[in-house]
């Protein structure tokens, strides 16, 4: 649902971009295009008083720009209305928090630890996850996402982690069978030792941010040089006169420094940065330690 929400949060906004500016380039041209001749005719001949007739005529490119910005008026309301920006961010976030609370759980690290017990079939475990979850569902449907249809019957495809019998994961039942039958996959539910996290948890994500750095920071580089060169045009065609073609240059510059804001590359390169760190540092501390000792 969150990545459901992201494109559409993505496609809106690209959209909208797109569109204002088509309107500020069609309107820097349109009184240059029309005085040429270009312009049409489109209304009807009205007679005045005095027996003479008038032409009223407009540009194309006005009324173009005029569709134009009724359509940038209605996409701007519907995603006003969809909203899916911030919902998007909120089930990514939610996601993510639950997805640190399962981890903690199948660690059986605080506050899932046995807590002294003896018993390695305590239910302390469960019970405290069951509060957290509690918890967690509360936060979630408190939101934005309880005017929307987030509570209804999903469709099978949408579970993916072995939780519904019908979602062709087989449940508890079979992701056990798989695991006693040496399947090396993950069940997403069942308890792991030390080295099964670092393997399942912490190397994935450790090749997914170093996986994301090369392409973020070229992404950073192009747009820089995007505006360095809209920069240089736009004092180049100043120097010659061409007032017209300065507008339409700025118009894309800003577009660009829109888009470059919206990506945020800077701001995730430093994210991936820190959180590459953080798993090295835990694993240069891991490594040394002897296995009695782990």
């Amino acid at each position: 649902l969150a990545q459901r929400y992201k494109l559409w949060a993505k496609a809106l906004f690209c959209l909208n971009l797109l569109l204002g500016l088509a309107i500020l380039v069609l309107s820097a041209i349109a009184p240059d295009v029309c005085d040429d001749g270009d312009a049409v005719a489109v209304a009807e001949i009205s007679e005045l008083s005095s027996g003479e007739t008038r032409t009223a005529t407009s540009c194309g490119l006005v009324e173009l720009v005029f569709v134009l910005s009724v359509v940038a008026s209605f996409v701007i309301s519907f995603d006003g209305y969809m909203d899916a920006q911030a919902k998007w961010r909120q089930l990514r976030a939610a996601a993510g928090t639950l997805q640190s609370m399962i981890w903690c759980y199948r660690g059986r690290v605080a506050p899932f630890d046995l807590g002294g017990a003896a018993n390695l079939e305590s239910e302390q475990p469960e019970r405290a996850f069951n509060g957290v979850l509690t918890t967690w569902r509360q936060e979630l449907v408190g939101s934005q996402l309880s005017a929307t249809t987030f509570k209804r019957k999903h469709q099978p495809r949408v579970y993916r982690h072995f939780q519904r019998e019908e979602a062709g994961g087989g449940g508890r039942k079979n992701a056990r069978s798989a695991s006693e039958q040496g399947d090396a996959s993950d069940d997403h539910f069942s308890p792991v030792r030390p080295h099964e996290y670092i393997e399942l948890r912490l190397t994935p994500a450790l090749r997914f941010y170093q996986g994301r750095i090369p392409s973020k920071n070229w992404q950073r580089y192009v747009f820089k040089l995007m505006l360095l060169l809209a920069t240089v045009a736009a004092a180049l065609l100043s120097r010659y006169g061409e007032t017209t073609y300065v507008t339409v240059v700025m118009a894309c510059s800003g577009t660009v420094a829109t888009l470059s804001e919206f990506q945020d590359a800077t701001r995730k390169l430093e994210h991936y940065s820190r959180a590459i760190g953080a798993i090295e540092n835990l694993l240069t501390w891991w490594d040394p330690i002897n296995p009695i000792e782990q």
